[in-house]
């Protein structure tokens, strides 16, 4: 499922037969950029200049870009006292550039600005669509546009979209420079008149109501207003999501590919079609949580690729999203073709999932009287030890030791399941699952043949590889376990030091420490938003089958699942579409998921949409129950914004509660109290270095 186009009421409005003349904006409506907003094509180019030596001393990109920026403005002004109109040309801008700053003259300079900016433009894939209508409905076309950049280069911008239309007349490309005069201030009623048609049966068609729409009610010519203005007004590339220094902003851009166009694609879904709660999950999986995940899929299907694996296994319940997610980032789900059943594409790692969590992947690792192992399994986060004893002795044994080891810690209770008779009960009943465990591993496509196994989830302490890793161990099968993680905390230390290879996407090892401190405490709305619904894995049958505790959550929350996910694989399809266009234009060569830019911009989105949710957000979602999918059901199942007990005095008191009192922390304090909220993230941040 992809978004809903755009341009379905501009088609229908086409249909009807009363458009003489389609009006078209350009940027953000038809051709769009790979950046958040259109300055920060400066930093860019003043990267590349400082690459190749051409800015002067005491000058970086940030320094560069804050100049451009404010050669725009005296340009406007200068023009404004001379000719009574802020419109400039590109050429006018760099008349009012400075020596001194760059060692190339300005007509240079402009000269590569104008080919970085074709570089990171390209054409809405939406509007190819509303193009062919046009073609279909006998509708002309012109282009419309506020800039300062030359007819030249918007054509060429325009070209992969008129490549099958045939050619229009000079004058339907108005451009502001040109006629000395913005959309506001009256170039769509010079467009009216250079056509000699009545303004009622001109449709315009933009994103900006300030502009587009502004301009379109003075010339008396209806509009319609694209998703893109919603977006932004839904905070999508805002100050709150991008920094607002040059040089903070510059961290988060790539020099080749810019944003990778994940403003974009995201401004095109923040505001798609549909109200309800319904709506409200699909554009909060679609904007918040789609590029993280996204990202974070892509990345581990290149990192698989290239370990010459071919297989992905996505841990369950997250695997739920994950498998699919890789499969739509990499383009290699299988489908059907002339009928028949296709297998993955060459190349492309398969992902599948495989039903696997903490508590059972920990028993079926136990092997040997090792009274660390088996602490190990009673010591579940959020687990009472004396319930994780009863699941690992099932039957009369279990409760009459749960019973004579009433108040010892986990410690304690592994030293006594270590001696005899219980260890042998003990040991028996995870070779048991140990077989059963195999058997899932065979119905998720693994194969044990000593090769490595690649497994991917959220993270973040890697507990379940380390009770992989045992399992095959003492099953006699070699081979390294690879996890591909979000986010891993320092926990993960110990599954490396048992020889596991834990790679982290977003944080690795507890770092950078403000991201995973935060993610790590409040995982849940990651987890949740991720999961199947269906209950926790108790066991498998002998055949490997996953046998499932009973469903906590109701139909009303796994509804608002299922739209988040969908929302999260809508955004990953448009992405994906996006990048094999680039690809296509033989400018993605370089493009990849680990690109330093691309990962700092979404642990920015990451960390603000787990310490940041806006109010109806954190009232959404607060009141999802969670199950942590780690072993049965009950212990796990409060809302995850809902307090056990009374809320403390104190903020710092607030940050200290722990995850079993209430889980998702910052939802729980933006709902109580806004100033309380601030003063908790402030701590949490500042405390995580």
């Amino acid at each position: 499922m992809t978004a809903p186009s755009p341009f379905r009421p501009v088609v229908a409005r086409l249909a009807s037969g009363t458009v003489s003349l389609l009006s078209l904006d350009v940027f953000d409506t038809v051709v769009l950029r790979r950046l958040p907003r259109p300055a920060d094509l400066f930093l860019l180019l003043g990267r590349r200049l400082a690459d190749d030596g051409l800015l002067m001393p005491g000058h970086d990109a940030a320094s560069f870009a804050a100049v451009r920026f404010q050669c725009e403005g005296i340009a406007r002004a200068d023009a404004a006292r001379r000719r009574g109109s802020r419109e400039v040309t590109l050429d006018g801008i760099w008349a009012a550039f400075p020596d001194g700053i760059a060692a190339a003259d300005r007509k240079a300079l402009a000269a590569r600005e104008m080919a970085l900016e074709r570089s990171l433009c390209f054409p809405a894939p939406d509007a190819f669509g509303l193009l062919a209508a046009t073609l279909r409905y006998g509708v002309p076309v012109a282009f419309v546009s506020d800039t300062y950049l030359p007819r030249s280069l918007i054509h060429g911008l325009l070209e992969p979209l008129l490549a099958e239309m045939p050619p229009a007349p000079a004058s339907w490309m108005m451009l502001s420079h040109e006629a000395g005069l913005s959309k506001a201030e009256g170039l769509l009623e010079r467009l009216a008149a250079a056509g000699g048609l009545p303004p009622e049966r001109i449709l315009h068609v933009g994103d900006d109501p300030d502009t587009d729409g502004a301009g379109a009610a003075r010339a008396g010519v209806p509009v319609i207003l694209l998703p893109a203005a919603g977006g932004r007004a839904a905070g999508v590339g805002s100050a709150a999501e991008w920094p607002a220094l040059w040089h903070e902003r510059a961290r988060r851009l790539s020099s080749a590919s810019g944003d990778f166009g994940v403003t974009a694609v995201r401004r095109r879904h923040g505001s798609s079609a549909g109200q309800g709660a319904d709506a409200a999950f699909h554009r909060y999986g679609a904007v918040r949580l789609g590029p993280v995940l996204a990202g974070f899929a892509g990345w581990a299907a290149e990192r698989v690729r290239g370990e010459g694996g071919d297989r992905l296994l996505c841990l369950m319940r997250a695997g739920h999203l994950l498998a699919p997610l890789v499969q739509a980032m990499t383009g290699g789900q299988a489908g059907q073709k002339d009928g028949q059943e296709e297998g993955p594409k060459e190349g492309i790692p398969v992902a599948a999932p495989l039903w696997l969590n903490r508590a059972v992947a920990l028993h079926a690792g136990l092997a040997d009287d090792d009274p660390a192992a088996v602490a190990d399994c009673l010591s579940l986060s959020g687990r009472p030890a004396a319930e994780m004893l009863r699941r690992l002795l099932p039957g009369p044994d279990g409760e009459r030791a749960a019973a004579e080891l009433r108040g010892a810690g986990p410690a304690e209770m592994a030293a006594a399941l270590c001696r005899p008779p219980l260890l042998d009960r003990l040991l028996a009943g995870a070779s048991d699952l140990r077989g059963r465990l195999l058997a899932q591993l065979r119905l998720s496509g693994a194969r044990l043949d000593g090769g490595p196994l690649f497994l991917a989830d959220l993270g973040y302490a890697a507990t379940i590889q380390r009770g992989l890793q045992r399992a095959l161990r003492a099953a006699g099968i070699g081979g390294r376990v690879h996890g591909f993680y979000l986010v891993t905390a320092t926990e993960c230390l110990a599954t490396q030091r048992e020889g596991g290879i834990v790679e982290g996407y977003l944080g690795q090892n507890g770092n950078p420490n403000d991201l995973t401190r935060c993610v790590c405490r409040s995982p849940e709305v990651l987890e949740q938003s991720c999961a199947t619904p269906e209950g926790s894995l108790c066991g498998y049958g002998i055949d490997g089958r996953p046998l499932l505790e009973p469903r906590i959550v109701g139909n009303g929350q796994a509804a608002a699942m299922a739209a988040v996910q969908a929302g999260v694989l809508a955004f990953a399809r448009d992405w994906r579409r996006h990048l094999d266009a680039v690809a296509a234009r033989g400018e993605g060569a370089g493009e990849r998921f680990a690109d330093p830019a691309l990962r700092a911009q979404l642990r920015a989105l990451l960390l603000h949409l787990v310490v940041h949710p806006a109010a109806e957000e954190a009232e959404r979602f607060g009141a999802w129950l969670y199950d942590d999918g780690a072993g049965p059901a009950g212990t796990g199942s409060r809302p995850l914004a809902a307090m056990d007990g009374a809320f403390p005095a104190t903020a710092e008191r607030v940050a200290a509660i722990p995850r079993d009192r209430l889980h998702w922390l910052f939802a729980a304090t933006r709902l109580r109290d806004p100033a309380l909220h601030g003063a908790v993230a402030r701590i949490m941040l500042r405390s995580g270095g």
